[in-house]
């Protein structure tokens, strides 16, 4: 039974009584101190990650103010760019498509025009871009 199942059932008042009447005491007490065993355990580690994010927070605050504080802004101390992100394949290939030229790093699913091509025999050193022409331009 999925949590959500059964957070359904006993949101009912009417299900929690009737659940209730046809158990035995022994077991209802059994499960009250299982679920008060849980529940103890999930509060300590809800507080002691609320405790470590609250402190992060106020680190930053004393960080920022810092920062601040001696004449720099947050954007001057790390460049104001962009982290770099992944630099794009080079493209080895090239073939025309309906009349447009497209490029193809050789990397992924083979573009239906150059696999057709291969199909009919064209080899794949054919579709190669000379060196002065390589280019990251995809499209």
């Amino acid at each position: 039974m999925t949590p959500e199942a059964v957070h359904a059932f006993f949101s009912s008042a009417r299900n929690v009584k009737r659940f209730t009447t046809h158990c035995d005491y022994r077991l209802l007490q059994s499960l009250n101190e299982s679920f008060s065993e849980a529940l103890d355990a999930k509060k300590a580690a809800h507080e002691k990650s609320e405790r470590q994010r609250i402190e992060r927070e106020e680190k930053r605050c004393e960080l920022l103010a810092l920062i601040t504080g001696e004449g720099f802004s947050p954007e001057e101390l790390i460049g104001g760019k962009a982290l770099p992100g992944r630099a794009r394949r080079t493209m080895k290939y090239s073939y025309s498509d309906n009349g447009k030229i497209r490029q193809w790093s050789g990397v992924g699913k083979t573009p239906r025009t150059i696999r057709d091509a291969l199909n009919n025999g064209t080899p794949l050193e054919s579709f190669l871009i000379e060196k002065q022409e390589f280019s990251n331009d995809n499209r």
